[in-house]
């Protein structure tokens, strides 16, 4: 077939032909291959010849410029014999190539500068390099972020051997505290932003998980006496860099970079930043905290890797922690910050240890007063203060102390989160709710704020938003046994018994050695009535942990509502009696289940003292939420042993203990469960039935409690009561055939 002349040949093969012809294809692909090996040879050369990380970005700019330059100049220009000249030739003369070819290269120059000037709209006023400024409101990946709002990521380690991933950690940690003490700035709470280490999302999801405008993140290069930090300010809304530096120092400098790291990220952030007015604290400033910091570069390292260990709390971090926060403070004595870390982590094994809280209180206890006396000033110290006295039962104490935290320190989220646990054992919700909120907004994936709210919404009654706010946070950071481990306790209060313990199931497996995942797991099956799976796993708890043995019991008294407290059980009974302050939190079960067992067993005489201390008034106040319940227990016991006078003082302060707790809110089907008993001890058999039906509807699931409750024996032979019961049995029973499927133990 012969070949179609130039002029008869479709127009994009005359366009490919003319491009070709004017070599704006060669010209194109060689300048790529070209600024391709020059961009690669300035990543592997740029940073070890310790060049600021501005020219990088200008050079990447550059090549990016020259493309459209060069394919202009191919276009118009010729090379041949006698040098550059004027293209005026085409293919075939033909003119609607020449002008789809002109057209191509218009576009492809018109996109980039396009996107040029999207990008770089704008040149940093400090000659630093490209820096496009802020916008006035984040970019649409965090429409609702703080222009003020910023959160420091991980830093990355990049030393050699890649063994100074805690120093990393800490460095970053260290920054984000520099830049919680500016004024005006709204810091994202370390374990917000650590949290997103594995998850692998973009500065813009990053952005939105965490609600802010700005992002820094850096990385870190210790060898041979040396660190190189390089840190970069990243726009949250849009991904593009504000900011990059890179610093060198020999490592015994590490603190005054710090500070210049911190100044020079504030400097840029106040040019973008309105009402930021305040720089980094200087050194007056810091002296006012006293001996909060140290100079000493290994002190300063072991309490970094410390404070990472503190943050996971398990028993095992919690306890390294401590042994390195024992480290620093052999090396530096006036060390307070590491006092503080050293009773923190003492404290928190009450919680995650199966440490008892007088052994707790009795270890942190100095740490504490080292560290106030080192460091008056210090908001740390004091939230640590209050954290003490919460733990021990001191309650009005332990809030004073906590304030004074916050005013020293606003930024410091632990101190709002232990605040409000303490406002939650006082039955103040509204207060408590209001508390957390401000935390949660500091570090919106900290999983114990996170818990803590999800509580007191559950306790006002919102039960699909305290489950939405785990589920959510499970999301993100899947792997946060806390939060499954409440998930279950939720699922479980509302009646869902299977979800229950697949969420416990989840839990242990990732934990299978965690005291708060073996007893998440004994509960969601002791719910399920396997009774003899969940005593199994009791066997798992240290023996050291006084809930071991109260869990121990409770199953016991499942299967048999007559069992009598053991000699071992009857002695730490008669000790917590023998105790003239409040009773502690972990031995209230004790107290509880020691009350139903002797009235069971005609103990009446030390279930009324078991009454009477759990329902110990400081203060003259009200009833505090844990008070409510064995507060109708005492009143039945004081009636039936002829106090009435007594039964009805009991009785009008729980009246308005119950009447404040509504006005705060509480709710849900231990509230109305509760009620309900109170309703059958004064004789209203109608209202107390009203009430226990409500409460079964709302997911009360504990049969044995029904069984053995001495406050419904009134109801025991009521048509109605009866039927109740057996609705109960039938779903349970439903439930535990479907949870087989789940798991066995």
């Amino acid at each position: 077939m012969p070949e179609l002349p130039e002029h008869n040949l479709p127009l994009l093969a005359r366009t490919w032909a003319e491009l070709r012809r004017r070599k704006v294809v060669r010209a194109g692909v060689g300048y790529v291959l070209v600024a391709w090996v020059v961009l690669q040879l300035g990543e592997i050369t740029f940073e070890p010849l310790g060049l600021p990380g501005w020219v990088m970005t200008w050079t990447i700019l550059l090549a990016v410029l020259g493309l459209p330059v060069v394919l202009v100049l191919a276009w118009v220009f010729d090379r041949g014999e006698g040098g550059l000249t004027r293209d005026r030739g085409g293919v075939g003369g033909v003119g609607p190539a020449r002008l789809f070819a002109l057209f191509v290269v218009l576009i492809t120059v018109g996109v980039a500068a396009w996107w040029l000037s999207d990008v770089y709209r704008d040149i940093d006023g400090d000659g630093a390099g490209p820096a496009p400024q802020a916008r006035s409101a984040p970019a649409a990946a965090a429409p609702s972020a703080p222009p003020n709002s910023i959160a420091v990521l991980p830093f990355d380690d990049m030393s050699p051997a890649r063994d100074q991933g805690w120093f990393a950690d800490g460095l970053a940690e260290e920054l984000l505290d520099r830049l919680a003490r500016v004024q005006g700035l709204r810091v994202a709470a370390r374990t917000s932003s650590f949290a997103l280490r594995e998850r692998r999302l973009d500065v813009t999801g990053i952005g939105q998980a965490l609600n802010v405008a700005t992002v820094v993140e850096g990385s870190v290069r210790k060898a041979e006496g040396r660190i190189r930090i390089t840190v970069q300010l990243i726009d949250a809304g849009n991904g593009y860099h504000l900011w990059s530096e890179s610093y060198e120092r020999p490592d015994r400098d590490i603190f005054d970079l710090q500070d210049e790291i911190t100044t020079d990220i504030v400097a840029n952030l106040r040019r973008r930043i309105p009402g930021l007015t305040r720089d980094v604290p200087g050194p007056a400033a810091r002296a006012a905290v006293g001996s909060a910091d140290t100079r000493d570069l290994k002190a300063h390292e072991l309490y970094l890797q410390g404070r990472v260990l503190w943050r996971q709390r398990t028993p095992s971090s919690l306890a390294r922690a401590a042994a390195l926060f024992e480290q620093a403070i052999e090396i530096d004595p006036d060390y307070a910050r590491a006092w503080c870390g050293l009773a923190d982590s003492r404290l928190l094994l009450t919680d995650y240890g199966g440490v008892s809280a007088a052994e707790a209180v009795t270890l942190a206890e100095p740490a504490v007063v080292k560290a106030l006396t080192l460091a008056p000033g210090l908001g740390e110290a004091w939230a640590s203060l209050g954290l003490l006295r919460f733990t021990a039962g001191q309650l009005d104490a332990a809030e004073g102390n906590l304030l004074e935290a916050i005013r020293l320190d606003p930024n410091y989220d632990m101190a709002l989160m232990w605040l409000g646990g303490l406002y939650g054992r006082q039955g103040r919700l509204n207060a408590r709710g209001e508390v957390l909120e401000r935390a949660l907004a500091m570090s919106p994936l900290d999983p114990a704020i996170t818990v803590n709210l999800a509580n007191n919404r559950y306790a006002q009654g919102d039960n699909e938003g305290a489950r939405r706010l785990l589920v959510d946070l499970l999301a993100v950071i899947p792997d946060s046994n806390v939060a499954r481990v409440n998930l279950a306790t939720f699922e479980r209060n509302n009646g869902r018994l299977v979800e229950s313990l697949r969420q416990s199931d989840l839990a242990w497996r990732q934990d299978p050695e965690g005291p708060n995942a073996i007893m998440g797991l004994i509960m969601s099956l002791s719910a399920l009535e396997r009774l003899d799976e969940a005593e199994r796993l009791t066997t798992r708890l240290p023996s050291t942990l006084p809930m071991r043995h109260w869990l121990e019991f409770m199953l016991q008294l499942q299967r048999d509502t007559q069992a009598p407290l053991s000699l071992e059980l009857v002695a730490r009974l008669e000790q917590v009696l023998g105790r003239s302050e409040p009773v502690a939190a972990e031995y209230q079960p004790l107290l509880w289940l020691g009350w139903l067992s002797d009235y069971r067993n005609g103990q009446s005489d030390r279930a009324m003292r078991s009454l009477r201390k759990l329902v110990e008034v400081q203060g003259g106040g009200l009833l505090t939420t844990d008070q409510l319940n064995p507060a109708a227990g005492l009143i039945l016991l004081l009636r039936q042993s002829g106090a009435d006078s007594e039964a009805a003082s009991v009785h009008d302060l729980l009246q308005q203990s119950l009447q404040q707790a509504h006005e705060q809110g509480l709710s849900g089907a231990a509230t109305e469960f509760g009620e309900a008993t109170l309703l059958a001890v004064d004789g209203d058999a109608e209202g107390a039935l009203a009430k226990l039906d409500k409460a079964m509807a709302m997911g009360f699931n504990e049969r044995w409690m029904v069984d053995i409750d001495p406050r419904l024996d009134a109801l025991r032979d009521l048509p109605r009561f009866r039927e109740l019961r057996d609705d109960l049995v039938q779903r349970i029973a439903a439930q535990r055939e479907q949870s087989l499927a789940v798991a066995t133990y």
